[in-house]
């Protein structure tokens, strides 16, 4: 990891121990998208002829060179633990040429309303703007672009999404524009009062990287040795390759504000046990998201690679971003940067957007991993398109794994990124995140260079803090109550009846006709054994002729055969079974 670009630190003193996980370790593979994923939509200004005089303008004063200076050097610095800062924070109040103006709104021929405004900060590459928001509805809208493409809109958030999605002041962050100036339109559905609506721009982050180049460096950031993800995957053949290929679909690159500062760094989207959804889980490093607040803030880049093998990564253009932040699900704070007492310096969270199409959720594997064991990390250095490093595990710490990297290595913005080995199967599997590290490009491929080495957080560690999200237990018994008369709407001469009451009781009766063509009632005795699955016995009950008084005592229970009774939802179900040495399977039943 280059010391001018993230960490300095030495693995001195770590013990060569290979640690038991204290539970049964839980090996989960990855699996594709099951959805579409956000649809890349073409998306207009609301309004195509509002009138340029009438756009609200507020300017900055020229940024200091110092303040930019300022940036380079904690990027080049020797702190230990960092993301990359991309964006220098400024103040409205004691940096813009002139106090904001008022809105100016115009009306559209629906009745709806909208209003522009147009923030500049003099030679930025890139823009994100600090709003204070009040009298929107929910069904207000907002839309970005930047005045290097002013036609093309990179993002609409709903106006309740940005009322959540706001820092420790109360401050929400647009997504990036690029550009020196960012273009917003504020929409008004017919009905709101454009007199109760106040966007009162506070503070911008005046970035220094856009989509396409960066400031900070010339238009190359990370060091020569990196590798584009393209390269290994042209290296590699058939299923190999297709593993490789669906790992990293699962990395993404992310962009968040902390004081008005924006950094970036890296992470991973990952699977969960769940088989009936696929919630976006995202894991990364406390020292990039360390308070709900701040994952507010997160825009999420993901398909962001070169398309060919070479170093030249101007043919990467940063894809569009997945806006409206995240939920911090789990944190494990490492302050004393040396990962004492609970730290693993481990984030993990529950992204608000929906990952786009072609996006992957990756594997990960608790059990603890073992020494000289060959590793891969993929991951977005110094912000550039995805790279991929390859090294193995050199040792193990309380909390953390050691590694060395034979090609490739890490730098300011691999923060939080994955850790991964390839299992018996060809898959991969995620071990942990990126800490910290003193491995860079001066010493990479040298295994036994005691500087050539990077500390990852222990998933094996962290995974009884999040188990409850990724491999929660299975309970058996509804999720909801099926309490009604089902039917096969093309069978409708027998059915079912269910009752559920209490927290576990439920009666269940299938009227359905005997060998003989009678009609009769069976019992459905069985017990839950899954979410929303019963299984046991059928039985015919026959009792007491009937009388002004009943004797339970006296009933007669037979069991005529199985079933299984598997609710897919609160009206559709499928009912297996056998009765009198009749079977059928799979039927599909739906509620009255």
């Amino acid at each position: 990891m280059a010391i001018s670009r993230f960490s300095l630190f030495l693995a001195s003193g770590l013990l060569a121990l290979a640690f038991s996980h204290p539970a049964a370790a839980v090996r989960v593979k990855g699996e594709p998208s099951k959805a579409t994923g956000k649809a890349i939509e073409s998306i207009q200004w609301r309004s195509n002829t509002f009138p340029a005089t009438g756009a609200t303008k507020l300017r900055f004063k020229p940024l200091e060179t110092e303040r930019i200076l300022k940036l380079q050097r904690y990027n080049d610095s020797d702190i230990r633990i960092k993301p990359m800062q991309i964006g220098v924070g400024r103040v409205v109040s004691a940096e813009a040429t002139a106090p904001m103006p008022e809105l100016k709104w115009q009306l559209l021929k629906t009745g709806a309303k909208v209003a522009r405004v147009e923030v500049t900060s003099q030679d930025a590459f890139g823009l994100r703007l600090g709003v204070r928001l009040a009298g929107l509805s929910d069904t207000a809208e907002l839309r970005f672009a930047g005045s290097d493409a002013p036609n093309q809109i990179i993002a609409k958030i709903g106006a309740a999404e940005a009322k959540r999605s706001v820092d420790d002041k109360n401050v929400f962050w647009s997504p990036g524009t690029d550009g020196e100036t960012q273009l917003v339109e504020i929409y008004l559905p017919r009905g709101d009062l454009a007199a109760r609506v106040r966007f009162d721009v506070v503070a911008a982050s005046h970035l220094l990287v856009n989509s396409r180049e960066s400031f900070i460096n010339n238009t190359k950031l990370s060091g020569s040795c990196n590798i584009n993800v393209k390269c290994r995957t042209d290296a590699l053949t058939g299923a190999a390759q297709s593993n490789f290929v669906n790992t990293e679909n699962s990395v993404a690159h992310i962009r968040f504000v902390k004081g008005a500062n924006s950094f970036i760094c890296s992470g991973t989207l990952l699977a969960d046990t769940v088989t009936a959804t696929q919630i976006p889980y995202f894991y990364t490093a406390n020292h990039c998201i360390d308070t709900q607040t701040v994952a507010n803030t997160l825009s999420f880049y993901f398909n962001y690679e070169t398309t060919t093998c070479g170093n030249i990564d101007t043919v990467a253009t940063l894809p569009t971003p997945i806006t409206g932040g995240a939920t911090l699900l789990f944190t494990d704070d490492d302050t004393s940067g040396t990962a004492t007492a609970n730290g693993t310096d481990t984030t993990f969270l529950q992204m608000n957007g929906v990952p786009p199409g072609g996006t992957f959720f990756a594997g990960w594997d608790s059990a603890a991993l073992a020494i000289s064991t060959a590793v891969t990390t993929i991951h977005h250095p110094d912000g550039d398109p995805k790279k991929v490093s390859l090294g193995q595990s050199k040792s193990i710490s309380t909390k953390l794994h050691t590694v060395g990297w034979t090609s490739g290595t890490t730098e300011g913005g691999s923060s939080g990124s994955g850790l991964f080995t390839i299992g018996g199967d060809g898959a991969y599997y995620l071990r942990g995140g990126l800490y910290r590290g003193a491995a860079s490009c001066a010493n990479s491929g040298n295994i036994s260079n005691t500087s050539n080495v990077d500390d990852y957080s222990r998933f094996d560690v962290t995974f009884p803090s999040i188990q409850q999200w990724l491999a929660p237990a299975t309970t058996n018994g509804p999720s909801v109550n099926h309490t009604g008369a089902w039917y096969k709407s093309d069978e409708s001469g027998w059915g079912l009846t269910w009752f559920e009451y209490g927290t576990s009781n439920k009666l269940g009766l299938i009227f359905i006709y005997t060998s003989s063509g009678a009609a009769d009632w069976f019992e459905l005795a069985g017990t839950w054994t899954a979410t929303d699955v019963q299984s046991g016995t059928v039985r015919h009950n026959a009792g007491p002729a009937f009388a002004t008084t009943f004797d339970p005592a006296q009933v007669i229970k037979t069991p005529v055969g199985t079933y299984t009774l598997t609710f897919s939802s609160a009206t559709t179900a499928t009912l297996t079974y056998t009765i009198n040495g009749v079977t059928r399977t799979n039927v599909p039943i739906t509620k009255l």
